[in-house]
């Protein structure tokens, strides 16, 4: 029996290696091939563009130093022409520019002036209405005193006996006598109506 336990060999692992060995040489052999062809197409067609120039070059006629003496001439008339209409291009583009700084300044000294006229029309308006509520103020505040009798007033908010006495031009210390105080210890509440005599 142990001479019928010998170990198998894969027949399948010897077959598939001599296969898959030939595969990859194929591959390998038949992209050599196409870049070959690749290759060889570039040099091609450039060795038929350089044969080209060879030849327009061998069967020119004439004189060819005179031909690059006016070769010189062409191109040093050109640069000559191409540096004109560069400076004639920078200085129309120069001129746009400074139209379009112009034209940026003018927007920006037009915004300012606009934005002044706006802030001091706000500002009269401010005033205007201001003044208006002043007047309205100094208008009630003469209704109160009229309202009030020479021997009274009412206390408005925020008053003391001084500001009783600037209102009503009572001395401060004759009002608080009169209301059984002194300036020092004054206390009275807004619309408590108080003594002036």
């Amino acid at each position: 029996m142990a001479e019928n336990q010998e170990p198998k060999k894969n027949s399948n692992n010897n077959e598939n290696k001599p296969a898959s060995t030939k595969f990859l040489t194929a591959l390998v052999f038949g992209l050599f091939i196409v870049l070959g062809i690749i290759i060889g197409t570039l040099l091609w067609s450039n060795r038929l563009t350089d044969n080209a120039k060879i030849s327009d070059s061998f069967y020119s006629s004439g004189d060819s130093s005179t031909k690059k003496v006016n070769n010189k001439k062409e191109s040093a008339t050109k640069e000559t022409t191409k540096k004109e209409s560069d400076k004639k291009n920078d200085d129309s583009s120069s001129k746009k520019k400074k139209e379009v700084e112009d034209k940026s300044k003018k927007e920006a000294e037009d915004k300012a002036k606009k934005e002044a006229e706006d802030k001091a029309k706000k500002e009269a308006e401010d005033k205007a209405k201001k003044e208006a509520e002043d007047k309205a103020k100094e208008d009630q505040q003469q209704d109160t005193n009229q309202e009030n009798t020479a021997d009274s007033t009412a206390v408005e908010a925020g008053e003391g006996v001084n500001q009783i006495s600037a209102r009503t031009g009572i001395p401060a210390s004759q009002i608080a006598a009169a209301n059984g105080m002194t300036v020092d210890t004054w206390f009275a509440y807004p619309g408590q109506v108080v003594k002036l005599k």
